[in-house]
């Protein structure tokens, strides 16, 4: 397989970073040597223990060999779960909309610098809820000509409120945020 994107998101809110992949190989169909050996993409669900393959349950209209080239996860309808876009090599753009985990909670922290970089890259955000501990880097990822958002998505599973958000910015500060909503883009400017 030929990665050409990947990511760790939380598609269905649970609380657990699952895993995308899309591939598309460069070698040549013998069949049309105009094209290229379309692969499949992957959806590792985690469940705490292992990840497992789910796409076929979870998407089956994506499990099929793509010429997949770029993957850029967002929440495109801002209805409160990741969506997927994934650009394709003389194919159309495919837009996966993740319906359903927009019931579990989730809560999104954008970050603005003012010492810092102005995006926040590099900042670590910890989200503590329901005795538990979420923690993301705000990084520039993404894949091959894609960028995924820059808000960091926490899914929170069924808790029902988050306890605190720390930031440590990458100039060294640290911001925290008590009790904020749920369900929500938080945005938050290093002062």
């Amino acid at each position: 397989m030929v990665g050409w994107g990947c990511t760790f998101l939380d598609y269905d809110n649970d609380g657990l970073l699952d895993l995308v992949v899309v591939n598309g190989n460069t070698l040549e169909d013998p069949a049309d040597h105009k094209l290229l050996v379309p692969q499949k993409p992957f959806l590792f669900h985690y469940d705490g223990a292992r990840y497992q393959d789910v796409l076929a349950s979870v998407a089956p209209e994506l499990d099929r060999p793509l010429n997949a080239r770029g993957l850029a996860a967002a929440d495109f309808d801002n209805d409160g779960d990741l969506d997927l876009a994934i650009a394709c090599n003389r194919g159309p753009l495919i837009l996966l909309r993740a319906d359903g985990a927009e019931a579990r909670n989730w809560i999104k922290v954008s970050l603005e610098g003012k010492k810092s970089n102005r995006q926040g890259i590099g900042a670590l955000v910890r989200v503590s809820s329901g005795g538990r501990s979420y923690s993301q880097a705000v990084g520039c990822q993404g894949s091959y000509l894609s960028q995924h958002a820059t808000a960091l998505h926490f899914g929170l599973g069924n808790a029902s409120s988050v306890d605190r958000i720390e930031v440590h910015w990458p100039g060294g500060r640290r911001q925290t945020v008590d009790h904020p909503r749920i369900r929500q883009c938080l945005h938050l400017k290093e002062d």
